[in-house]
């Protein structure tokens, strides 16, 4: 699409000085953040972000737009008006909704649905030889991503940043993706992801945080994997807090190459994951299942304080091929509503305090085989979503560098 001419708005002075105490624009060479509209001022949203310089915001009026955005400015704003009437649509055709490869970007308050791969992506130039080359300081708030045919929201080689407030359906891999980060510091929070093949994937991405999520209505729940399809294995040290975790055995949603079908929580081939005060109910196959992956055996591993219910098995330790699995450090604890564990007994057999064996006898643990999906396109959409607080304000401010810890002691279970 064809842009008008851009014109520049400079702020009233007291809003300018306010503009740049929040966005800490102090040394840039123009006279301070400016507001980049669309539908007014440029009539697309890349125009618009080719137009931006560092700190301004890129405020998006309602409309949809068929287009593909590449963001390459670093500590700017896309926002949109209207989280359900600023709509990114890729008709099936384009390959990601909106890219970013630069820091300190927010991308918050609005839909992209129907791109071929993608629909929000953080990631570094696919020609870099570093294995963590991605943005730094990265966000995706109050973003509905449906229909997408790879990820809905993805993170890849990247540093700090945060996925909160997101709904995201309709993936033939997974609503949310991290992947490849040795210090990820990541968070992953007050998220719905739904009718996915996967609802929350990390593969190789060390050190996130997933708390406070709804995962629901998924064929899994959420894989937490060391694999070398990727860098940077093997994964360990995720916090997964407080999350719901419930009937994830949906047929009607998008297959997966991976397979798999009615489990919760998958820890495979991964370390030092706490899984700790999560709700996990309503699954055929089993609720919180630690397995090995490849070559990856997991490691100090601690499932405590979960509860569950409703799951034909609860607790599950079982390796790929029935053999033995070697399982240094991993225990169970405190676990409530379990009637049912494989092997038998496993918070005696791996207990977290005292002795407990390096290996266990690997079994071999019956899933529900998974049953044929439906095409993503074929995904019902989903509803309207809640808007942003404050979204059609002109105040904003980019994400840091850094991200303010998460305090897991006041994150409690979704409603749902």
């Amino acid at each position: 699409m064809v842009s008008t001419p851009p014109r520049r708005r400079v702020l009233g002075a007291t809003v300018a000085v306010l503009a740049l105490a929040l966005v800490g624009c102090g040394g840039d060479d123009h006279s301070g953040p400016t507001v980049r509209e669309v539908g007014s001022e440029y009539r697309s949203i890349q125009a618009a972000v080719d137009a931006a310089e560092p700190g301004d915001l890129v405020l998006i009026g309602p409309g949809v737009y068929r287009e593909s955005v590449t963001v390459k400015t670093p500590r700017l704003v896309i926002r949109g008006t209207d989280r359900n009437r600023v709509i990114l649509d890729g008709r099936d055709e384009l390959i990601d909704g909106i890219s970013v490869t630069a820091d300190q970007v927010a991308i918050e308050n609005l839909t992209v649905r129907r791109f071929a791969q993608n629909g929000v992506i953080f990631t570094g130039p696919y020609n870099s030889s570093k294995a963590q080359a991605g943005p730094v300081g990265w966000r995706a708030s109050y973003v509905t991503a449906a229909n997408n045919g790879l990820y809905g929201l993805y993170a890849f080689g990247t540093g700090a940043g945060i996925f909160d407030h997101n709904h995201a359906s309709g993936s033939p891999d997974s609503g949310i993706y991290v992947g490849q980060c040795r210090k990820c510091d990541a968070v992953v929070t007050a998220n719905v992801i739904e009718h996915n093949a996967i609802g929350y994937e990390n593969t190789n991405a060390s050190g996130v945080t997933v708390a406070g999520n709804v995962m629901r209505g998924n064929r899994v729940g959420m894989v937490v994997a060391s694999a070398d399809t990727e860098r940077l294995a093997p994964q360990g040290g995720d916090e997964i807090v407080a999350n719901l975790v419930a009937d994830n055995d949906d047929p009607d949603t998008p297959e997966s190459a991976q397979g798999g079908f009615g489990v919760g929580i998958v820890v495979a081939g991964g370390n030092r994951n706490r899984v700790r005060g999560n709700v996990i109910t309503g699954h055929p196959g089993a609720g919180i299942l630690v397995t090995d992956q490849e070559q990856y055996q997991p490691s100090d591993n601690q499932v405590r304080t979960n509860r569950l219910s409703g799951n034909a098995i609860d607790l599950a330790v079982a390796s790929t091929d029935g053999s033995a699995l070697t399982v240094s450090g991993t225990c169970f604890a405190a676990n409530t509503g379990v009637t049912a564990t494989a092997p038998a007994e496993l918070e005696a057999l791996l207990p977290c305090s005292g002795a407990r064996p390096e290996t266990v006898d690997g079994g071999a643990l019956t899933l529900p085989k998974a049953p044929k999906g439906i095409e993503f396109s074929k995904v019902p959409l989903p509803g309207s979503q809640p808007q942003m607080p404050g979204a059609r304000t002109r105040t904003w401010r980019a994400p840091a560098r850094t991200q303010p810890a998460l305090d897991l002691t006041k994150v409690r279970v979704p409603a749902g």
